[in-house]
């Protein structure tokens, strides 16, 4: 267990825009951050940071909370964990017993995964530096393709050799589990041996945008018609392929610095490019580009780079990019390298100079680079031509922003010299089938019948040394906020009734009561809470989207919230009451009708309606 002082001092240290700049690109807007939400697909910011409140929502998913909230939804980690996390972002120490054999036995399989994975990494990449043999095949194989140390212990590239101290029996010496090993995908079994994925093979780890090791890629030394090139690690339940972009842990902060994603094939292409002085460099690691992929860049920028060899296959896999690309609404421009190379031999062909020069006159739109690689015959022909206008068409018709449409559309005119309306019409035929109109669920415009006793919550914990006015025993009174909400609330409508349903608010409810006395800063103590239910309520209740501008410095004055206070809560009590009235007297009127001749529901329900109109005076119309 944690020590509670260590807790504080995790959560002090976290700052919230930090830790999610960490995995997402954010800008200024107001007071606040705003970015594309890490937990859904969106093509429009609703992701809002607010660094003086050191908290986070979402506007389109509704998730919100503090730094270990965040890192707990992310990452997948409890609470404990997410804790061990920011203190290792923030170098605080935490005292921990290392872990016996029985324990490391009883790991759930998901985190024994990474701890396995971030095992290997380290051996591996001993193995290479310093091992006789790692030093002799695999670094000297590094140097002479022109990789130097830093650009190696950048990546943590390591070495698998084929020895008894293989990584197999090196984690069963240390009491890993022979179960969790082979689960790992780093070993296999086979005629009753364990053998070695990776033996004889480069390793490239593949780490997540927090640096966790998700699993790894090989490539073997020495050629071998009966064995791969390059091999990845099994998919496992941290390892998706289609999900994880190789260098995007080193590349994450260049990409937001330079507003752009270079998109390689290859592992050496991406050490290559960032080793010459492209750090915004990533790879998909050999397989075709995914839209997962595309929504991780998206994260961090708009904009994407496609670097490919200038085979036919680089080509290829170039086009199938293109449409994924523009479906996800990011800029797209692609690079291709003359034939014979690619972006590794031709920063090692030409250096870095060159290279970024290359680059930056090269680049072409998905129009240009489409019309680059076909022939001219290709073009005069009638039946290809059609083709060819018919397949930009299609790419035109993903592009989701109208007025960037329409340029594409007028430049594939000018280009193809062809009717700009006999393109626009083939792009809506496309467009207009897939434009159908979303069905609103009624669950949605449904009223929140909790919204009055959630006004109240965040009255009492935003303003909780505030005092208000209210009228009794014939004059104005002044009285603490949660004092008067309590001393309202504290008789119950009847037995097993009480005036706050909702589960979670009545626990905050009696949590305000118990500590408001002791807690100088309640929104704080809320917002750091231990149950990250209760953190993720309370900051979805005290959260506001837009804030009112400083009208003061203009001489117009606005009332605040605070200026209205004393009539909200009054407000809010007395629509919350009327509400649980009108539920009671409901439930009521059905007894009654079942049971006629009672008059203990006649009574009863005389008393509760007449509570109600004396409600309905106090509002002052009608409800």
């Amino acid at each position: 267990m944690i020590p509670k002082l260590t807790i504080d001092n995790i959560f002090e240290a976290s700052k919230i825009e930090e830790v999610v700049q960490d995995f997402i690109s954010l800008k200024k807007r107001g007071a606040n951050l705003i970015g594309k939400c890490p937990f859904h697909d969106e093509k429009t910011p609703s992701f809002t940071v607010s660094p003086s409140k050191n908290i986070f929502k979402c506007f389109g998913c509704g998730k919100g909370g503090n730094p270990v909230n965040f890192i707990m939804e992310h990452e997948k980690l409890s609470y404990p964990q997410a804790l061990e996390y920011l203190a290792q972002k923030y170098n605080i120490i935490i005292e921990k017993l290392e872990l016996s054999s029985d324990q490391k036995k009883k790991l759930e399989e998901k985190e024994g995964l990474y701890i396995i994975n971030n095992l290997a990494s380290k051996f591996y990449k001993k193995s290479l530096l310093n091992s006789k043999e790692g030093k002799l095949l695999a670094l000297s194989y590094l140097y002479s393709r022109g990789f130097n140390y830093e650009i190696i212990d950048k990546f943590d590239i390591g070495f698998c050799f084929n020895k008894k101290e293989n990584f197999y029996n090196y984690a069963e010496n240390l009491k890993y589990s022979k179960k969790l090993i082979l689960n790992s995908g780093l070993c296999f079994k086979k005629n009753n041996k364990i053998i070695e994925r990776f033996v004889n093979r480069i390793i490239f780890p593949i780490h997540s945008l927090s640096g966790r090791v998700l699993g790894f890629g090989g490539r073997i030394l020495k050629q071998d018609k009966n064995l791969a090139k390059y091999i990845n690690s099994s998919e496992n339940e941290i390892y998706i392929k289609s999900k994880i972009l190789y260098g995007i842990y080193q590349s994450k902060s260049e990409i937001i610095k330079h507003n752009n994603c270079f998109i390689v094939e290859g592992y050496t292409d991406v050490l290559s490019l960032h080793q010459n002085g492209i750090k915004n460099t990533v790879a998909s690691s050999g397989t075709a580009l995914t839209e997962g992929q595309i929504k991780l860049i998206s994260r961090f920028t708009n904009n994407i780079t496609l670097l490919f060899d200038g085979d036919e296959a680089g080509i290829k896999a170039s086009l199938r990019g293109v449409n994924l690309i523009l479906k996800n609404g990011l800029n797209l421009k692609v690079v291709n390298f003359p034939k014979g190379e690619d972006p590794d031999s031709f920063a090692k062909n030409h250096g870095a100079f060159m290279l970024q020069s290359f680059l930056s006159e090269n680049e072409k739109d998905f129009i240009d680079f489409r019309l680059n690689i076909i022939s001219d015959k290709d073009k005069r022909d009638p039946i290809k031509r059609s083709n060819l206008i018919k397949e930009l068409s299609l790419s035109i018709s993903l592009i989701s922003d109208p007025i960037t449409r329409a340029v594409y559309s007028q430049d594939l005119s000018k280009k193809l010299e062809i009717s700009e309306s006999l393109i626009n019409s083939n792009i809506n035929s496309i467009i207009k089938p897939n434009n159908r109109l979303k069905v609103i669920s009624s669950e949605k415009i449904l009223l929140n019948k909790d919204i009055y006793e959630s006004q109240l919550i965040k009255y009492m914990i935003k303003y909780s040394n505030e005092n208000i006015i209210v009228f009794s025993s014939g004059k104005n009174t002044e009285i603490n906020i949660i004092e008067y909400i309590k001393n309202s609330l504290s008789e119950k409508i009847e037995k097993n009734e009480s005036w706050i349903k909702n589960k979670l608010l009545k626990k905050i409810f009696n949590e305000i009561l118990l500590h408001h006395s002791i807690k100088k800063n309640l929104l704080n103590f809320f917002i750091n809470h231990s149950d990250p239910n209760i953190c993720k309520k309370v900051v979805e209740l005290i959260f506001e989207k837009h804030t009112l501008s400083n009208w003061g410095k203009k001489n117009i004055w606005v009332p605040l919230e605070v200026d209205k206070l004393s009539s909200l809560v009054q407000e809010s009590l007395l629509r919350l009451m009327q509400l649980r009235l009108e539920d009671l007297i409901n439930k009521t009127k059905e007894k009654l009708s079942s049971d006629v001749e009672n008059n203990t529901y006649l009574k009863k329900l005389i008393s509760l309606t007449a509570a109600k109109n004396k409600i309905k005076i106090k509002l002052g119309r009608d409800c």
